[in-house]
């Protein structure tokens, strides 16, 4: 496999939940005014007005670090979390990448979308690099030319750092985002025409208690952003320390962040992971919101010393600088990486499995399942994990699917089934080997894409 070289600390820096007001404690933001929209899949330039006579933007000049590992890791990790470590993407998110851009090469490499809930709206996400005054590398002045890039493109008057969102609503999950003629999401996506769109949903979408729902949407909406060239960065949700029941649920949630990511060879930061030592869980007063520190009345989200480091929402939006330079070097770059197909897990490895698959392909080894209540026909085709089972306890499998796919989850051992379920499978398991089996209802007209998640 061709090595990806990593990206220094220092080489390049660069790359909710609505019980408070925007920003957790600040004023609301003042309604914008609507920008022209251009067809949602033309690709095609928004209006720019240019601080400078029109001009093309000098080319971004990204330097990384020349030492390569030696010994990179088989396969690096699926999301970056630490703000100042070296950024290694998979090669096939490198390739997948690229492949977006390519399709739509008129979207504008120096704009991106903020697309998410009040954690995303809130005047404390990215807002603060608008500015000089509000700003403190803290040395990392590797950062200030993917910061200068996009400062200096403004569509209706606004840069991407500034820009109130359509697509960033107090209260709202991200299937409500998804609705409208047009959505939310795709206005902003036609006023915008970004090549970028930093994404994360979650918070509120716990509070629905849709998992499904959830699972369903996160795949539409990345589905829908790629398809018009747009390149989603998406990110886990913070810790919930104001809730204890919905804080228990953010694994699931995360989980299944994760499973999209992978699915469909997208960037992720983990965002949850780098706010779980912060002091605080890097939270607001609140338990729900990214915290910033406020230095005479004002948000510092853009203080990267080591006291602003501190806070969640400076965390974030370090992670998410860095990761928009990283992009625009990888994109940038003539090399091609070498992608490995690696063979899909046919084993649920963990207490935390989850995985978007098909049954679209699959084996038709299996009809019926005689030992468990009903006598549907499950004609359709099916797909199979391996489950090993150490100690007794309960397993529970959720299989989540839209549109016309009809998928049921069974459990198998010694070829006999134990247990199944329409969406959702629990049983009580003693140890052994066991095979969990996702099947087509009927025939291959319910066959598609659906998400596994499976418990234990």
């Amino acid at each position: 496999m061709e090595t990806i070289p990593a990206v220094s600390a220092r080489g390049i820096r660069a790359a909710c939940f609505a019980f408070c007001v925007v920003g957790c404690g600040g004023a609301a933001p003042p309604a914008h005014t609507a920008a022209p929209h251009i067809e949602a899949d033309s690709g095609g330039p928004a209006p720019v007005v240019a601080e400078e006579p029109p001009e093309d933007p000098p080319a971004l000049v990204v330097r990384v670090d020349e030492r390569i590992e030696a010994s990179p890791p088989a396969e690096p990790p699926l999301a970056i979390w630490d703000p100042d470590a070296p950024i290694t993407l998979r090669p096939e998110v490198v390739a997948r990448v690229r492949a977006i851009a390519r399709s739509a090469p008129n979207r504008r490499a120096d704009v991106f979308a903020k697309i998410g809930d009040s954690a995303t709206a809130s005047r404390t996400f990215m807002r603060c690099f608008t500015e000089d005054d509000e700003l403190d590398l803290a040395g990392r002045d590797e950062l200030r030319p993917i910061i200068d890039r996009f400062r200096r493109t403004r569509v209706a008057g606004r840069t991407s750092f500034s820009r109130e969102s359509e697509a960033a609503v107090v209260g709202r999950s991200v299937h409500t985002l998804l609705r409208g003629s047009p959505s939310p999401i795709v206005s902003e996506v036609q006023a915008l025409s970004p090549r970028f769109a930093l994404v994360m949903f979650g918070g509120n979408d716990i509070e629905i208690g849709r998992l499904d729902l959830f699972a369903h949407s996160m795949l539409e909406l990345v589905d829908l952003l790629a398809a018009r060239g747009v390149i989603p960065i998406l990110s886990t949700i913070p810790p919930r320390d104001d809730d204890a029941e919905s804080d228990a649920q953010v694994p699931r949630y995360i989980a299944v962040i994760e499973a999209v990511a992978r699915a469909r060879s997208l960037p992720l930061i983990d965002l949850h992971r780098a706010m779980l030592p912060l002091p605080d869980h890097g939270l607001a007063s609140d338990g729900v919101h990214p915290s910033a520190p406020v230095v005479d009345g004002r948000a510092r989200a853009c203080d990267f010393t080591a006291a602003g480091m501190q806070h969640g929402m400076n965390v974030r939006n370090l992670l998410n600088l860095r990761l928009l330079g990283h992009l625009a070097g990888v994109l940038a770059s003539d090399e091609e990486p070498e992608v490995v197909e690696r063979p899909a897990a046919a084993r649920i490895e963990g207490a935390r499995f989850a995985r978007v698959d098909t049954t679209v392909g699959g084996d038709h080894a299996l009809d019926r399942y005689p030992g468990c209540e009903g006598d549907q026909s499950e004609a359709g085709p099916e797909r199979r994990y391996a489950l090993t089972v150490d100690a007794p306890g309960a397993v529970r499998a959720e299989v989540m699917y839209g549109g016309d796919v009809d998928v049921d989850v069974h459990l198998l051992r010694d070829g006999a089934c134990v247990a199944r379920g329409d969406r959702v499978l629990e049983a009580t398991v003693t140890p052994g080997a066991y095979e969990l089996v996702v099947d087509t209802f009927e025939s291959d007209r319910h066959a598609g894409e659906f998400t596994l998640l499976v418990e234990r």
